[in-house]
């Protein structure tokens, strides 16, 4: 019988958004008969909770700061321990960690980029040392770098100047089954317009919750009985945003829900999910939306634009641009055959392109080339 090929994932993040939902489910889907995956978490990480909960094997590591050599002594006993053959990992620190790793142990090291690189919440490159460190590490050390849209794919080409060949588009596959649910969204109530995004320690400039904000106002001069979510916002943010909302004089319409595991059940309760972010590689809320039939509304850029085609599977947007944020879902409130026939082509497009089993295929043929590629 052939030898399973083992793979680590290394993960520093203690809690559970989208990059580490992408991680379970490439995990879940894979070819268990062709490959083991092991996954690095810090202790007590809500990510490791996850996982050990699903029955996949993890082992403990931290990376405390932008590099630790404990940590790396850690990662290098853990590829020898298991037979480690390729290292995955998936954000800035672990990215420079499983580099240096991967040289010391002379095996394959791929990165997912999950967003463009180096820039700031207003939407800004930053050309710092540590930016330009990362690029030079993103160019020659790692052996294949997966982006999760086409954006972030062209983003890497024009930011790096790497060669093409090295970067490869994989979809950020959603798994459906994740997102069956069983709540009653039909009974009579308020209509509900939902942002949901995790942001912490006031950092709420890339997601457009602002902008968002200053749409609520404008929607409310019109519509009268309607509510607004804001879900996935830390204490310090929720008081941040609560203090802006009384600066608008909107606070008695927004609904703080702050960090939610059950995030299919709060999309489900919303009328529309929109998303006025200024950069994105590809917004998985948008995904799960689009999946369950919300029509939603989304800014014009990078990623979000390859899911969202306008008047046909959606409504885009300019970014930074409350106005027409307000006046797109006035436009959807108004007209309920238009947001009806939004959410089924955009539920029908999701379901054919951008399911989780997909994702696991494509990553599956890079794992197996470049562990081939070692021997």
């Amino acid at each position: 019988m052939k030898q399973r090929i083992n793979i680590l994932q290394i993960s520093n993040s203690k809690v559970f958004g989208g990059n580490e939902e992408h991680i379970r489910a490439i995990i879940k889907y894979l070819n268990k008969g062709k490959f083991c995956v092991l996954t690095a978490v810090p202790e007590n990480s809500e990510f490791g909770a996850v996982l050990k909960k699903e029955g996949f094997e993890i082992v403990y590591n931290e990376i405390p700061s932008k590099f630790s050599f404990r940590s790396l002594r850690n990662i290098m006993k853990i590829v020898h321990k298991n037979n480690i053959r390729i290292i995955h990992t998936h954000n800035r620190r672990e990215d420079l960690l499983g580099a240096v790793a991967s040289l010391i142990q002379g095996i394959p090291h791929i990165v997912t980029i999950h967003d463009r690189i180096n820039m700031n919440q207003e939407g800004e490159r930053v050309n710092n040392f540590n930016a330009r460190f990362y690029k030079f590490v993103l160019k020659h050390m790692p052996r294949k770098i997966i982006a999760v849209s086409n954006a972030t794919k062209e983003d890497l080409l024009q930011e790096i100047k790497i060669t093409r060949h090295k970067v490869i588009h994989i979809i950020n596959g959603t798994d459906f089954e994740r997102l069956n649910v069983d709540i009653d969204t039909h009974k009579e109530r308020e209509k509900l317009v939902g942002i949901i995004a995790r942001v912490r320690n006031k950092q709420i400039g890339k997601k457009g919750h602002l902008y968002f904000l200053q749409a609520c106002k404008i929607i409310l001069e019109k519509h009268k009985n309607i509510a607004f979510i804001i879900c996935g916002e830390d204490k310090v943010t929720g008081e941040y945003l609560e203090s802006i909302c009384r600066e608008l004089n909107i606070h008695e319409h927004v609904k703080f829900l702050g960090y939610r595991k059950d995030i299919a059940n709060v999309i489900s309760m919303c009328d529309i999910i929109v998303q006025p972010s200024l950069f994105e590689g590809l917004p998985r809320v948008l995904v799960e939306a689009m999946y369950l039939g919300k029509p939603v509304v989304g800014a014009d850029v990078d990623g979000i634009r390859e899911i969202i085609e306008h008047e046909e599977t959606g409504l885009l947007i300019p970014s930074k641009d409350a106005k027409s944020l307000a006046n797109a879902v006035i436009q959807l409130l108004d007209n309920e055959s238009l947001a009806n026939e939004l959410g089924r082509k955009a539920s029908k497009f999701i379901k054919s392109n951008y399911d989780a089993r997909i994702m696991a295929q494509q990553t599956e043929l890079l794992y197996q080339k470049r562990s081939e590629e070692r021997r």
